[in-house]
């Protein structure tokens, strides 16, 4: 993160200094979203067996669907009906929380915030809903 903080300062000057600081919500909220990600997968590979490979079969798919590598405009300028895909995936909305600080040196768009904290809600429930309902029985299966 310091690394990424000195190379964004020494690009574009220290003018967007509010937009990086909302980085710290941000990858508290990446934090979030990631750990009961990891609780929902790591309770389905053990109640289902076979899960682990659909489990990656889908994160490959959902890192193709979502623009990492790639700025959202480039897949839109060449494939306009892929947009809604774009503007509803949640992944997406999450790396632009980080893209408009770091590239764009400006607030991330209160979409993106409002879809990131709607997912990251989501996961933090569907994790405690997992986990209340089956940390009982979950020792009988490993």
């Amino acid at each position: 993160f310091s690394i990424a903080m000195v190379f964004v300062w020494s690009v574009n000057g220290f003018g967007n200094l509010p937009a990086l600081l909302s980085l710290l919500p941000t990858f508290v909220l990446l934090f979030v979203v990631g750990w009961s990600l990891a609780i929902c997968m790591g309770a389905a590979n053990v109640l289902f067996q076979d899960s682990q490979h659909l489990i990656e079969v889908f994160m490959q798919i959902m890192f193709y669907v979502t623009p990492i590598m790639y700025i959202p405009e480039t897949l839109l300028s060449r494939s306009p009906h892929l947009a809604p895909f774009i503007k509803l995936n949640p992944f997406a909305q999450l790396l632009e929380l980080i893209r408009a600080p770091l590239l764009e040196g400006r607030l991330p768009s209160g979409w993106a915030v409002s879809v990131g904290a709607l997912t990251g809600l989501v996961a933090v429930l569907a994790a405690v809903l997992i986990l209340r309902r089956f940390e009982k029985r979950m020792v009988f299966y490993l």
